[in-house]
């Protein structure tokens, strides 16, 4: 039975030995895993979007006070 197990885990066929149960519960861990994964994705990509939009929204705001106080500084409006 070692040699058996020895041999199914040099080839990558250890599965072959799981009883119904335990497949049953690497299946369940793989979906939580995977949808896991997934939210954390999601998760990541909202908050590189949030931190670019700041970005993008301090970058604009500064340069129109930095408009709006030169055109008052020389009272032109």
């Amino acid at each position: 039975m070692k040699d058996l197990k020895d041999l199914l885990t040099y080839t990558g066929d250890e599965d072959l030995l799981l009883s119904t149960e335990e497949i049953r519960r690497r299946d369940n861990a793989r979906i939580i895993f995977r949808n896991m994964y997934r939210y954390w994705q999601k998760k990541s990509e909202e908050r590189r979007r949030l931190a670019a939009t700041l970005k993008i929204q301090a970058f604009y705001r500064g340069r129109f006070v930095k408009h709006s106080s030169f055109v008052n500084a020389l009272q032109l409006a």
